[in-house]
């Protein structure tokens, strides 16, 4: 073998060598984590889903489900949220007519104190002690027998936030709440208190963190299939006193003038007098459930109508119909009255806004400029006290600015998203001499851009091919 060979046999018997003793290494070595796709589902996991967390759901409702799920980042294979079908008489049944099933979201009470916490970093404080009202006895049939056993009429909880003066307090009362037949319901028998308490901090958290609004504890929805309202009043002679059908009887009796505009009802004398006087504790005046705001200042032939409109459309006639105009609801001035009416029967407080006398004198312009696009980092979002609108505080490059937003969607993602930079859309009209800057919608918060209705957010753009998935 020649020289030059034997040398370069040599290096190489060599360094094998040492690759056999060298000793093993003990560095680390970082491996990229496959890419997480929750929503990315298969056939095993749609019928898991099927059958545990939205038991009967066809695909269609499936997607519903978990877009809700999504939408408050509450995992449905951790039971962190879960749904229950319903029958509701007042939901439209797409065929011009009402009665059709509804998917309720539910979570645990500890699951929406998580989301709470979780999604409020910047101004969670904490909840407080339940208060109570006082106890009454509560009757049960077991065995043909009738037990009783005390319950508070109602339970106070209030939500502490940073840097407010004041908390958010919310009431729960038992007769809204508890189930008719006791019966089968032990645990509020067991700890009355306990159970009344959780629904009054499931209202309280609601109230501080509106875009937390639609989720339910099922301690809240005792008394849906007990033939009760969602709201939790009772169904009575197949009309219930909170659904639409309801409404319509008490708007026809008054404008009829069998019943006063505003006056209670008369209380009904007795053919022959009481066999006993019981004493009563006082009656205390449970809490209006919501508020309206009639605006007039614009267009007294069309005034705006803003706050709590959601919770109250329900009640509408079929020929009271509200119409967008500038981004907010309107209505005719002449259903102004009938809308007052609902008003009183469901508990919702209306006030109206009116021109000052000089103002309406002067004749009406309507000057609108185009919406523009502003963008800056989320500082600060205040609720009014109605939950109706909410000030957005936001720090530009023109230093600090702040905006009214009336869309409890819109406000509900921007608290959910404090200290993150954002576009979002301001709109500017004048009248009257006067200018109003409202901002009416979302461009992009964050890494999430929103559709042209300025609420929807896009979702999973450019996706990279996968397994089957609800969200194409």
């Amino acid at each position: 073998m020649p020289k030059a060979q034997q040398k370069n046999s040599g290096k190489r018997l060599a360094k094998t060598s040492r690759a056999k003793t060298r000793k093993p290494s003990s560095a680390i070595v970082r491996v990229s984590p496959a890419p997480e796709r929750p929503w990315e589902l298969n056939e095993e996991a749609i019928t898991i889903l099927k059958n545990s967390v939205a038991k009967g759901a066809s695909d269609e409702e499936l997607k519903y489900c978990l877009t809700v799920a999504r939408r408050y980042k509450l995992d449905p294979f951790k039971q962190q949220i879960w749904f229950v079908k319903r029958w509701d008489s007042s939901a439209d049944n797409g065929k011009g007519g009402r009665g059709a099933y509804v998917w309720t979201p539910q979570v645990g009470i500890n699951g929406l104190l998580f989301a709470a916490a979780r999604d409020h970093k910047n101004d969670f404080g904490s909840v407080s002690l339940p208060e109570y009202g006082p106890m009454e006895t509560q009757e049960w049939m077991n065995e043909g027998k009738t037990l009783k056993f005390p319950a508070p009429v109602w339970a106070k909880v209030k939500i502490w936030k940073k840097g407010e003066p004041e908390p958010t307090e919310a009431q729960a009362w038992w007769d809204e709440y508890a189930p008719a037949d006791l019966a089968k319901a032990p645990f509020w028998r067991k700890m009355p208190r306990r159970m009344i308490a959780k629904c009054a901090t499931a209202l309280a958290i609601r109230q501080a963190y509106p875009d937390l609004g639609g989720v339910y504890i099922p301690e809240e929805c005792e008394r849906i299939e007990e033939g009760y309202t969602a709201s939790g009043r009772q169904i009575v002679e197949g009309v219930s006193t909170g659904t639409h059908a309801a409404a319509q009887a008490v708007l026809a009796e008054k404008l009829a003038g069998k019943r006063p505009l505003s006056a209670p009802e008369p209380e009904k004398v007795p053919t022959e007098p009481p066999k006993a006087q019981i004493p009563t504790s006082p009656i205390e005046v449970k809490p209006l459930r919501g508020a309206i705001e009639v605006d007039y200042i614009e267009d007294p032939t069309m005034p705006y109508i803003r706050g709590d409109v959601a919770e109250l459309a329900g009640f509408f006639p079929k020929d009271l119909v509200l119409r967008r105009k500038n981004d907010f609801w309107c209505a005719f001035a002449e259903d102004v009255k009938r809308i007052r009416i609902i008003c009183d029967a469901e508990g919702f407080k209306l006030e109206e806004i009116r021109p000052k006398a000089e103002a309406k004198k002067a004749p009406a312009k309507q000057e609108s400029a185009g919406p523009t696009i502003v963008a800056g980092t989320i500082e600060r979002v205040q609720p009014s006290s109605d939950a109706s609108r909410a000030v957005i505080t936001f720090a530009t490059k023109e230093g600090k600015k702040g905006w009214t937003c009336f869309d409890k969607d819109i406000y509900g993602i921007l608290t959910s998203n404090l200290g993150k930079l954002a576009e979002v859309i301001i709109q500017t009209r004048e009248s009257k001499g006067k200018t109003y800057t409202n901002l009416v919608g979302l461009r992009k918060v964050g890494s999430t851009e929103y559709d042209s209705d300025g609420k929807t957010p896009i979702v999973q753009r450019d996706r990279p091919a996968g397994g089957q998935t609800l969200f194409p």
